[in-house]
């Protein structure tokens, strides 16, 4: 299902959730189906504290499971870092035709089992690097204010079909500043997926230099499932210039962006390098 972009961006302190359905409440005292975006709020900015005050991926599980009941059944769990507010596992920096071979980030997806709402949740992030002193952005694609080109996109994607409860996004500027997004380009039963503008405001304020995507679903079926491998990876698109990516199409097992240039070399898009494997059936 697609949503058009009228009204989508709103810049805000906290983030929203787009809601299909509710989960069935296990143990705690869980939100409303009507609160999910406050619910998600209070995860993304706590993410990003434990990730400020140097905590690494398996700090990030210690809080996720503590607060928020989530706990984790696949992913990255090396406690690895790169800084800033890569919260997993660092994975393999994705290589870009720039001046640096390793601009970004972008680690495997990770998946929670939601004690509180009775679910499962995705959670993928990604992370702009340094290159040198600077910024890989800043370094890349210079440093004047303004739209960086068209709207970058970014996605999560099972090869698996799943029962589809709510997606979120939120990005931050490398201080910390939260932009939240109310509505995806696409969400269905693979995953979901958001183009938004990427904006530098100042010489250190980029919008899209970190953030992350979670992604709520519940599993149909385990007839018939015994021994089958499900995989999750996220997959990220830049774009400066002439382009921007004007849509985003997702299906088994993959995340396909079109530009609104697309004959343009002015972007660039990668799948998380490592895929997450998973055998929730046994």
């Amino acid at each position: 299902m697609r949503f058009g972009r009228m009204g989508r961006a709103v810049v805000t302190a906290v983030m929203a959730a787009t809601t299909l359905g509710s989960g069935t409440i296990a143990v705690g005292a869980p939100p409303k189906a009507d609160d999910d975006a406050a619910y998600y709020a209070a995860i993304s900015r706590r993410i990003e504290q434990v990730s400020r005050s140097g905590g690494n991926g398996g700090a990030v599980d210690r809080m996720l499971a503590r607060e928020f009941g989530w706990l984790m059944v696949a992913g990255d769990d090396d406690g690895a870092d790169t800084g800033g507010a890569d919260t997993g596992g660092a994975g393999d920096p994705i290589a870009l035709g720039t001046p640096s071979a390793s601009d970004v980030s972008l680690p495997t997806p990770s998946i929670y089992r939601n004690t509180q709402l009775g679910r499962y949740e995705v959670l993928a992030r990604w992370q702009w690097l340094r290159c040198g002193s600077a910024y890989c952005w800043a370094t890349n694609y210079g440093g004047a204010q303004g739209n960086d080109g068209g709207p970058d996109g970014f996605g999560v994607v099972s090869n698996i079909a799943l029962n589809a409860v709510t997606t979120s996004f939120v990005t931050y500027t490398e201080r910390g500043a939260l932009y939240r997004f109310t509505n995806p380009d696409v969400i269905d039963d693979y995953g979901s997926g958001f183009s938004e503008q990427d904006r530098r405001y100042y010489g250190r304020d980029y919008n899209w230099d970190h953030g992350l995507l979670m992604y709520g679903f519940n599993i149909r079926t385990c007839v018939g499932m015994r021994g089958t491998q499900w995989t999750f990876r996220s997959r990220m698109s830049h774009t400066w210039g002439d382009t921007g990516v004007s849509s985003i199409t997702i299906g088994a097992g993959f995340v396909s962006f079109a530009f609104s240039n697309a004959g343009s070399t002015n972007k660039w898009q990668a799948y998380s390098p490592t895929v997450l494997r998973w055998y929730p059936c046994g």
